[in-house]
């Protein structure tokens, strides 16, 4: 099964997740919706500022409108013959209006409205020289400057009312514009009282003043119309009886200028200039009262607008902010009743495919019996689409454990089935190498031992390959013995077991033993590595097999080493990667079967297998394994042994002095001890050729130049030592091995199909016994040339490696089965 990819998961940065994509498409809205409440509190907020500006406007409108009679009171008394006292008083009456209308100008916000500021500003200087304006007032020579700047005060106090902010209530903008008036009816006011006192004064109206007079009253009545149509109700109700022309017998000056214009002049006007002043007087006196009824009242509306859009500014943020918290809390439950199964859903799918689907295909794949398919289904809810997907992935995880436990049941149906053909194939060869037995026991024709010979190695290598079977297919490969095996054995036993058993050379001094549960799969282990040596290295090179020195408490350590081409780094990587690998069973398992089988067997025994670049060239295979295995921990090294003949040469020497010079019998092979898992194998006559030819030969790993190249260039081969004895059967036994190289002749046959024995056919000649000859001494060789044999053959094999390699006679493709 191939490991999940957590890639994306990793590499996911924070704001591409479902959680910030979800909050971001909720939280727009809700961002828009605060941007909305927000504006409209701010309007609130500016209108309930421009209403308490207003208001401070609106406060100073009472005062400045009674300020602005006062001065046209004081202007126009300047004109007309008063007495001193009386105009003292109209004065001192002018002066309490300008302290109430400054207290009042002092609370006027006029920060946003810079007109405003100006006006006030300019209405504080010119009260501050009033008194000089008074002065100027009163001498005929700068009278008509002062009534100017006068007229100029009075008319800026009554424009007040239209520097009113901005509004939403239309009434307010009425009152203000009826006040407005107010400063037309006060202009005609004042253009009445001097008309009317000069014509009482000097008895006729002329033509001017009765013209003067007639306008005046056109636009008197056009102000009062605006007036009452624009201001409270109660101000427009007592502005409309102060000017109400049918008031019974009480004359005003509004009956005054009617009875002259309907006369034409003063003839039946029976008001004397005194009369008409105190009429003036107390009309002008009435209509404040009612100017600042409205002033007032206006101001009240304004304070009520102030209050009203404060409120409104409170209610609409308590509003917004309200409806933002109860759509956030909506959101948030939203958001959660779709991210709470999403990460549920998101979690356990994760530990599905993390952690759950792989342990259970583990657990399903190595289990035995019957397969548990049941699912444990997400904890999400099935009321919507996500329970949909998590229904959907319920049965994904179903399925695939389904399918992950028909291909166990599959993989174990399989498994026996190639263990029970396995075992039947073992039995079948371990009966055809008995019967081989048999016949080598009672076989004495050279050719037909050669034959058998090689049945015999075919037999055994058939073995092996059941074996391999049973070691894939998870099976035992019965071949663990009762006792404690030694681990040169061990060695011997591997290199037995391939086909070019001649060419490998043991060299070991190990005194351990293994136990009879290892010694049987080691064996196997290391006949893999000796065979993929022997294949794929130049036939005529050794395959050294050796132990390295160690320590008691150190692991053992074998070592396969050949002399071919090798592997290059990323085949060591790829092999070494195999090697670790003990999974399932995939495509290279045909092609690379004993690297697979290798594996597995050190895998079982807690063994550690690598490959390496040999020196000077070829591949070195380790073999490290550990102590466990291991049943008796030998630190007394042994004689090394190379080769049987090695062996031999090493006892007689040891044995006496005197066999040093004399033909010395070969050293008999200890016999395996009590337990051993060689000990149910009958010596047969194939074996005892096997070991013969294993025993004869002896090749260096590294040799030197004359040794190596002996084979390809006899001028510079050096006779090897020959054996210092010999037996009568030497030259049969020669002649058998070059009868069985022969092509074989066709079979003699009796007339009903069986074969003709020919007596004594069989017998191998000089069987009989014979004098001991004397074995020639060997010839020395020297250093140089030795050096010059071995440059030799080095530079020839590599010609042949190369030459083998363009013609592809000679593969170099390790781990592949023939």
């Amino acid at each position: 099964m191939a490991e999940p990819s957590s890639g994306p998961t990793a590499q996911r940065t924070w704001w591409r997740g479902i959680r910030p994509r979800l909050i971001g498409v909720l939280l727009i809205p809700m961002v828009a919706a605060l941007a909305l409440g927000a504006l409209r509190v701010e309007a609130a907020v500016a209108e309930s500022q421009a209403a308490s500006r207003a208001e401070s406007l609106a406060n100073i409108l009472p005062d400045s409108f009674r300020l602005a009679i006062r001065l046209t009171v004081e202007r126009d008394s300047a004109n007309t013959g008063i007495s001193g006292s009386a105009r003292e008083g109209i004065r001192v009456a002018t002066d309490r209006a300008i302290e109430s209308w400054r207290d009042s100008a002092a609370a006027v916000d006029d920060s946003q409205d810079q007109t405003l500021h100006d006006d006030l500003d300019w209405v504080g200087g010119l009260l501050s020289h009033l008194d000089a304006v008074r002065t100027d007032i009163g001498e005929p020579r700068t009278r008509d400057g002062a009534a100017g700047t006068y007229t100029e005060m009075i008319n800026t106090l009554l424009g007040l009312g239209a520097r009113l902010p901005a509004l939403e209530d239309p009434s307010i903008y009425r009152q203000a514009d009826a006040l407005a008036e107010v400063r037309t009816a006060s202009e005609v006011l004042g253009s009445l009282r001097v008309v009317v006192a000069e014509a009482l004064t000097t008895g006729q109206l002329d033509a001017q003043g009765l013209i003067q007079l007639a306008g005046d009253q056109g636009v008197w009545d056009r102000a009062s119309q605006e007036f009452i149509a624009g201001s409270s109700p109660v101000a427009a109700e007592q502005f409309a009886a102060l000017t109400d022309r049918g008031r019974g017998t009480q004359t005003t000056p509004l009956h005054v200028m009617d009875q002259m214009l309907l006369a034409g002049g003063v003839a039946g006007v029976d008001v004397t200039v005194e009369e008409w002043l105190k009429l003036y007087s107390d009309f002008v006196g009435e209509m404040e009262a009612v100017i600042v009824q409205a002033a007032d009242d206006l101001a009240a509306d304004v304070s009520d607008l102030r209050q009203s859009a404060q409120l409104t500014a409170l209610l609409t943020a308590g509003v917004v902010l309200l409806v933002l918290l109860v759509a956030f809390a909506l959101t948030v439950l939203a958001s959660r009743s779709i991210l709470t199964p999403l990460v549920a859903l998101r979690q356990a799918a994760l530990k599905i495919a993390h952690e759950t689907l792989p342990e259970r295909v583990r657990r399903i794949e190595s289990g035995d019996g019957a397969v548990d398919t049941s699912v444990e289904p997400i904890p999400v809810g099935r009321h919507d689409e996500i329970g949909e997907v998590a229904e959907a992935f319920d049965e994904i995880h179903a399925e695939a454990v389904r399918l992950a436990g028909e291909q166990a049941q599959m993989r174990a149906n399989v498994n026996r089935m190639f263990v029970n053909l396995s075992r039947r194939s073992q039995n079948l060869v371990e009966r055809q190498l008995r019967l081989i037995d048999e016949l080598e026991a009672s076989e004495q024709d050279p050719d037909q031992l050669a034959n058998l010979f090689q049945l015999d190695n075919l037999a055994t290598r058939m073995r092996r390959n059941d074996e391999s079977l049973l070691v894939l297919a998870g099976g035992d490969t019965g071949q663990s013995a009762r006792g404690n095996v030694r681990v040169l054995d061990v060695l011997r036993a591997a290199s037995s077991e391939i086909e070019q058993f001649a060419r490998v050379e043991v060299d070991s001094s190990e005194l351990a033993e293994l136990r009879g549960a290892v010694a049987g799969d080691l064996v196997h282990l290391l006949a893999e590595l000796i065979e993929n040596a022997a294949n794929f290295s130049p036939p005529d090179s050794p395959v050294a097999v050796r132990t390295l020195p160690r320590t008691v408490d150190a692991p053992l350590v074998i070592e396969i080493q050949d002399l071919g081409i090798g592997m290059t780094p990323d085949e060591l990587v790829a092999a070494n990667t195999k090697l670790q690998t003990t999974g399932g069973l995939d495509a290279d398992v045909a092609r690379m079967m004993g690297l697979v089988v290798t594996a597995r067997l050190a895998d079982r025994h807690r063994m550690s297998v690598s490959l390496r670049t040999g020196v000077p060239n070829g591949v070195v295979a380790r073999v490290e394994v550990p102590l466990t295995a291991l049943a008796v921990h030998g630190t007394k090294p042994i004689p090394v042994v190379s080769s049987p003949t090695t062996d031999a040469a090493a006892a007689a020497q040891a044995a006496a002095p005197a066999l040093a010079a004399a033909d010395a019998a070969p050293a008999e092979i200890a016999p395996p001890q009590p337990g051993s898992m060689f000990e149910e194998f009958e010596e047969t006559p194939i074996f005892a050729a096997l070991q013969s030819e294993w025993f004869n030969r002896r090749m260096p790993l590294v040799t030197s130049g004359r040794e190596a190249s002996s084979q390809d260039d006899p001028t510079t081969a050096v006779s090897e030592p020959s054996p210092s004895w010999s037996s009568p059967g030497d030259d049969g036994w020669k002649r058998a091995a070059e009868v069985a190289q022969r092509p074989r002749e066709p079979e003699l046959v009796t007339a009903g199909g069986l074969p003709k024995r020919v007596p004594g056919q069989n017998l191998v000649p000089g069987a009989a016994p014979a004098a001991r000859q004397p074995s020639p001494q060997p010839r020395t060789t020297t250093v140089d040339e030795r050096r010059s044999g071995a440059l030799s053959s080095f530079q020839r094999g590599v010609s042949r490696a190369r030459g083998d390699a363009a013609t592809d006679s000679f593969r170099f493709e390790r781990w592949e089965d023939e």
